[in-house]
């Protein structure tokens, strides 16, 4: 089988990269073609076809081509060295050019390798045979800045001003807008508003806020089962037994940040919380122009007052190692 191999250049350190991709080329080159792309990851597999690097657009957009390129060149699985940022641009542009019945298969490298694409951890469990892979199909929150398409979020999608980034080895907050806008990470403290008087539209009938202040914004999908039933996720908990497989978050105290505030901790924090299916369309108004829309740990610009959410249940195929630790070797 041809496997595709993405490795994201910022993402572990260069030894750490550079060892899992030995191990992995260990593993797999003698019974697997492996296609790499210059410039992400090409260097680490000798031996293996090399595709030329995308040469347009930022960051983003070059990944994303580069995934699909992988595709194109024949490639029936991607693998994927970095974390949920860097998974989702992949994915996303596999869904968009119609491939999402590639498995993807996450090696986690990244700050934050939540899932549900990144499910393994190649120094704790090493690196499994192919065929002991089992793959199946994972749903994602749709995110729309005003009607346009932002991206795809498998883990989270924040609307807040900050977000977590790795600097020298330590996870802190940083400023979304100057690293969406500058590329530069600047540390900062979560905004204790980015909204006013919110108002949350359900399939047309309108909810305003209770809260005193809004920090953070948070909608994940909730079909996974490895946290369900904890009456500490509120009504989240009731996810398994009804048809609604994502969530929004309203919280007057940021969520995803390493400051630690009184809020949660010293004294109860006040959330507000909504759960939406397949069929539900979710708009967001209030929402303040320092707010940014951060989906899987990647920052986004907002453009538009109105933010949209929508659910769409297997819009991506994902591959994962849950065989017998004996079983394909």
């Amino acid at each position: 089988m041809k496997i595709g191999i993405l490795c994201s250049v910022g993402s572990g350190g260069k030894d750490r990269m550079r060892s899992v991709c030995e191990r992995l080329n260990t593993k797999w080159a003698e019974e697997h073609t492996l296609i790499c792309v210059e410039g992400y990851g090409g260097g680490y597999f000798p031996g293996a076809a090399i595709i030329d690097t995308p040469d347009s657009g930022g960051y983003a957009k070059m990944l994303g081509s580069a995934a699909t390129s992988l595709v194109e060149a024949g490639a029936r699985m991607l693998t994927v060295l970095g974390g949920d940022g860097t998974a989702a641009y992949a994915a996303d542009a596999l869904i968009q050019n119609g491939c999402n019945d590639i498995p993807i298969f996450g090696i986690a490298m990244g700050t934050a390798n939540v899932g549900p694409i990144v499910t393994h951890n190649a120094f704790d469990n090493g690196i499994p045979p192919v065929k002991r892979l089992r793959t199946e199909k994972a749903g994602a929150v749709d995110v729309l800045d005003g009607d346009k398409h932002v991206a795809y979020a498998f883990n989270d999608a924040v609307i807040g001003n900050t977000l977590l980034a790795t600097v020298d080895g330590k996870t802190i907050t940083v400023d979304a807008g100057l690293l969406a806008g500058e590329g530069r990470i600047v540390p900062m403290a979560p905004t204790d508003r980015i909204a006013d008087k919110l108002t949350i539209k359900k399939n047309g009938l309108r909810s305003v806020s209770a809260l005193r202040g809004i920090s953070q914004i948070i909608a994940s999908p909730v079909e996974r089962d490895n946290f369900y039933g904890r009456a500490v996720t509120g009504i989240l908990c009731s996810a398994p037994h009804t048809a609604n497989k994502a969530a929004i978050l309203i919280s007057e105290h940021p969520v995803i940040t390493m400051e630690q505030e009184e809020e949660g901790f010293d004294r109860p924090a006040a959330v507000e919380q909504m759960m939406f299916g397949a069929r539900d369309s979710i708009e967001l108004f209030g929402v303040c122009d320092n707010a940014l829309i951060i989906i899987d740990g990647n920052p986004y610009l907002r453009f538009n007052e109105t933010i949209k959410l929508r659910y769409i249940p297997e819009i991506i195929t994902i591959a994962f190692d849950r065989g017998d630790p004996d079983e394909g070797k």
